[in-house]
C-alpha cells in the first residue's frame, strides 16, 4: 500500500515538472522572449555567475523523487535540505529572474513567473510535503 502510494505521489509530481518544461516559464516585458522550461533547466545553473541560486531546487527535488520511489535505496533528505529547497522555489514567484532574452542576445529580467513556473513549484512542494510527511515519525500508542 505504501509503495504504490509513493509511486503515485511521485508520478504526479513529475508529470506536473514534465509539464512545465513544456510551457513559458517567465512572462518577459515585450519584446523580449521569454524562456521555456527546458531552457530554464538546462541553463539555469548559470545562475551562479550573478548569485541565483533558485535552480539548485531542482538538484533537491530529484534527491526527493528517488527517494520517494525507492526509500530502501535513497536515503531521504534531512529536513532542513528539504526546507532549503521550497524556500528557493517559493523565492521564484517575487523574484525576477534574468529569464528573458532581447535582441541582441542580452538577459531581461522577467516580470513574474508564468504557467511552467508555477507548474515547477507545484511539483516541488507536492514531493516535498509528501517527504516531510513520510519524514514523520508514527505514533505509537
Amino acid at each position: 500500500m505504501q509503495n504504490t502510494q509513493n509511486n503515485a505521489v511521485a508520478i504526479i509530481s513529475v508529470l506536473l515538472f514534465v509539464a512545465s518544461l513544456a510551457l513559458p516559464a517567465f512572462n518577459c516585458p515585450k519584446p523580449s522572449v521569454g524562456f521555456y522550461g527546458y531552457e530554464t533547466l538546462a541553463y539555469g545553473w548559470l545562475g551562479l555567475i550573478y548569485l541565483d541560486i533558485r535552480w539548485f531546487a531542482n538538484l533537491i527535488y530529484a534527491w526527493l523523487v528517488f527517494s520517494i520511489l525507492m526509500p530502501q535505496k535513497v536515503k531521504q533528505p534531512p529536513s532542513w535540505v528539504i526546507f532549503s529547497a521550497l524556500f528557493l522555489a517559493v523565492l521564484s514567484i517575487p523574484l525576477p529572474s534574468a529569464g528573458c532574452s532581447s535582441s541582441g542576445g542580452a538577459a531581461v529580467f522577467s516580470e513574474s513567473l508564468s504557467s511552467g513556473g508555477y507548474l515547477w513549484v507545484v511539483a516541488l512542494l507536492i514531493a516535498m510535503c509528501y517527504s516531510l510527511l513520510m519524514a514523520r515519525p508514527v505514533q505509537k500508542r
